[in-house]
This record gives structure tokens, sequence and C-alpha cells, in this order.
């Protein structure tokens, strides 16, 4: 039986994160179109290399050329370094719109971009980590430590379990209580993992017990 895990977005923020990637890659795009059109309508003259003498044109002032020759080096340089932010914009909307977890069974699951890993939480090596994440905009944003269940099984990387859903404090206690069952199938209470099981039914039980 598939349980979802509330570790991802909720519709309505996946809503506002495409719409929010779709705007800047809009502005991306605009820019590399804008910047190629600069560097078309400034294109040198065949022939002239940078560095070498301005040959001149009658009527114009002398550099006339060169400086051209300048504004097309500039503009398509310009165009270029748009290329990278719209591959991460790209990567960023791709793992926001997929990032997701469920449990299926005593298997854990964790959507990432491109790729779904899992683990058995029943038989892996279980360990409770942290990682730090920010909120809130500019200079002003505050910084958490959010708890993770981490589950290794070798030779796979440790599967990393957010236990802060988005937008809330814990996930949700049913969630919760799905993987303290989840680990605890098949073990003794003498496991260690018996210690992490209850630490999660604690948690569904009384969310402020931190």
């Amino acid at each position: 039986m598939r349980r979802p895990l509330a570790i991802g977005l909720n519709r309505t923020g996946r809503l506002v994160a495409a719409v929010g990637c779709t705007a800047v890659t809009a502005i991306l795009v605009a820019f590399f179109v804008m910047t190629n059109l600069a560097a078309r309508s400034a294109e040198r003259p065949a022939g002239l290399i940078i560095g070498q003498p301005d040959p001149g044109v009658p009527g114009e002032p002398p550099g006339t050329d060169l400086v051209a020759a300048g504004v097309d080096d500039v503009a398509r340089l310009l165009g270029l370094c748009s290329l990278p932010l719209l591959a991460l914009v790209g990567y960023l909307l791709i793992r926001v719109l997929r990032y997701d977890g469920w449990l299926d069974g005593t298997r854990a699951y964790v959507r990432g971009a491109f790729r779904t890993r899992s683990a058995d939480l029943s038989r892996a090596q279980l360990s409770v980590g942290w990682r730090t994440e920010a909120a809130g905009p500019g200079d002003g944003r505050t910084r958490y430590r959010t708890p993770t269940l981490d589950a290794y099984e070798p030779p796979a990387r440790p599967l990393r379990i957010p236990l802060r859903g988005q937008g809330m404090a814990w996930l949700p206690p049913p969630q919760l209580e799905a993987l303290a069952d989840a680990i605890m199938a098949g073990r003794s209470a003498a496991d260690p993992a018996a210690r992490i099981a209850t630490r999660l039914r604690e948690l569904a039980a009384d969310p402020f017990a931190v």
C-alpha cells in the first residue's frame, strides 16, 4: 500500500514555483534574444580583427569599426552567460515539480529531479541527521535545521527523508506513525532502530515534544 510523505510542495506551492520559474525563464530567453540581435547589428566588417589598425570608413570617425566589433563581442558574451542560468532554472523547476516521497510497505522512496531512490526501512541501517534550510526573502532569511531519517543499505548511498514537511513543523502524525511501523516491521524492541521508531511515535502523539 502506497502512503504519501509530505516532503515536497503541495499543488499550490508547485504552481507558484512553476509560475516563478517560467517568468524567470522568459526574462532570460528575452535577454538572450536581445543580446544576439544587438550582436548582429554590430557585426564587424569581414576581415577585421581586434588589435588591427582600424582602416576607417569615409565619413565616420576613426575607430568606429573597432567600437562596433567590441560591442559585438560583449553582446555575444552576455548572451552566452544567460545559458547556464537557463539550465539552472530548468533544473530547479524540474526538481521542485518532481520532488516527492512515499512509503510502499516497508520501503521508502524519495524522488529527485532525475531519479528515484529507495531503501527498506525494516532492514536498513538507520540514523538521524540534520540539514540546514533557509526561508524568507533577501538578507532577512531565517536559517533552521531540519531533522532527517537516514537509511543506509550498502552499497547504495544513504536515503535521506526529511521529517519536516513543507510549511509545517513536522510531517503529519499518520506519516510519522507509518515510518515507525515500517522501521519496526521484523525488528525486536532491543534493536537500536527501535529508539528512532519510539521517538517518531512520540512526535506523532505530541509535535511539541522536541
